[in-house]
């Protein structure tokens, strides 16, 4: 009858252990946001095209000729994911960071001083 204990007991204990390791990989993805499926960025993509948010208060047009839309300038700063936006009606400065994975439609960039990315396409 011990034998019997011991053995029950060694596979509730294997049982136990390997549980938590069952799970992985499983799971619904309704619902859930993909990740970027790039790690770079893909800069070429970005040129010569209306980029807005949903609401379309916010529109970026970085021309391969380096004006931004018809008000200003843009430039990458130190080949980073950072652009530099010279308003020319201000003559102030913005520093948008572009993401990683952008695609030819889609991408995410936030305010150098902001902390929130928006998501911005070619068309909504």
């Amino acid at each position: 009858m011990q034998a019997f204990q011991i053995n029950i007991m060694k596979k509730l204990i294997l049982l136990i252990i390997l549980v938590p390791f069952l799970n992985i990989g499983c799971g619904s993805d309704e619902g859930e946001t993909p990740e970027p499926s790039s790690s770079t960025l893909n800069k070429e993509l970005l040129y010569d095209k209306q980029w807005s948010n949903e609401s379309k208060t916010i529109v970026h047009i970085f021309n391969s000729d380096g004006s931004y839309a018809t008000i200003g300038t843009w430039e990458w700063v130190n080949d980073s994911d950072t652009i530099k936006v010279h308003n020319n009606g201000t003559n102030k400065d913005f520093y948008w960071i572009i993401n990683k994975g952008n695609t030819a439609t889609k991408m995410e960039a936030k305010l150098g001083t902001g902390t929130v990315w928006g998501e911005y396409r070619t068309s909504w």
